[in-house]
């Protein structure tokens, strides 16, 4: 059905109405050559607010300057000299994997994102307006935090910031008495 609908507004002239005749036909084929789906705006959007909660995440462990992305600020934060990595394999299991410093570094840069993507509905983007009353915001779990801070340092990333994640105060478990 989607193929029908696209067919008439594509050769019709309503999709590409710039193009040629010859080159909505060309366009066209190469559309239904494609074996993949075709994700709408909306899709490739929300994909994007995903990618953006992702990252909010994970900036939680470094400060990214203006000239800086927040791959390059994790880079300059892998200070390990060792040629082996850790590569987590559950929530609690690791094994060790030889490879050159720059291997080391992206396997730990690609975990520290794994992370994030997994766990980011816990790491929401810090607060930034000051009137914090007008606009309420969901507080970043700091079980979460710590236990991300840690995986930083274990695969071999310092920063003042997963410092000071690591001395967060554990909140206290409540039993509900009912």
């Amino acid at each position: 059905m989607d193929a029908t609908f696209l067919h008439g507004q594509v050769l019709g002239g309503t999709i590409f109405k710039d193009f040629s005749p010859q080159e909505r036909e060309v366009i066209w084929n190469n559309i239904r050559a494609f074996k993949g789906i075709i994700p709408s705006l909306f899709t490739f959007f929300e994909d994007v607010k995903f990618l953006e909660a992702c990252v909010d995440g994970v900036k939680r462990l470094v400060t990214v300057s203006p000239d800086q992305t927040v791959l390059t600020a994790l880079n300059d934060l892998f200070l390990s000299r060792k040629e082996t990595q850790w590569i987590q394999i559950t929530e609690t299991t690791f094994q060790s994997k030889k490879g050159s410093l720059e291997t080391c570094r992206t396997l730990g840069v690609l975990q520290l994102l794994a992370f994030g993507a997994r766990e980011h509905s816990d790491l929401p983007k810090h607060p930034v307006k000051k009137n914090l009353k007008t606009t309420p915001r969901a507080k970043a779990d700091q079980d979460v935090l710590q236990r991300f801070a840690s995986l930083a340092e274990r695969l071999g990333f310092d920063s003042p910031e997963i410092r000071a994640l690591k001395r967060l105060p554990i909140p206290p478990i409540v039993q509900d008495t009912q």
